[in-house]
């Protein structure tokens, strides 16, 4: 789901409904680095975790201008 508001920003968020990440999943893998240290750059912010009941979530939020 892609959401943009008045306060200049967009965010994104994909779900699934999948068998979730086990703790620290991700840690060191190099495209969960890449996206986080992109939206980071970007002045955003970068949050993935499992969700309750099972599945995956990823949430990106960036500002559309500096």
């Amino acid at each position: 789901m892609l959401e943009c508001d008045t306060a200049g920003g967009c965010g994104l968020t994909i779900e699934d409904d999948g068998i979730g990440l086990p703790e620290g999943a991700g840690v060191g893998r190099y495209g969960i680095v890449g996206m986080r240290e992109r939206s980071l750059d970007l002045g955003g912010t970068f949050a993935i975790g499992a969700e309750r009941g099972g599945g995956t979530s990823v949430r990106v939020r960036v500002p559309l201008a500096r």
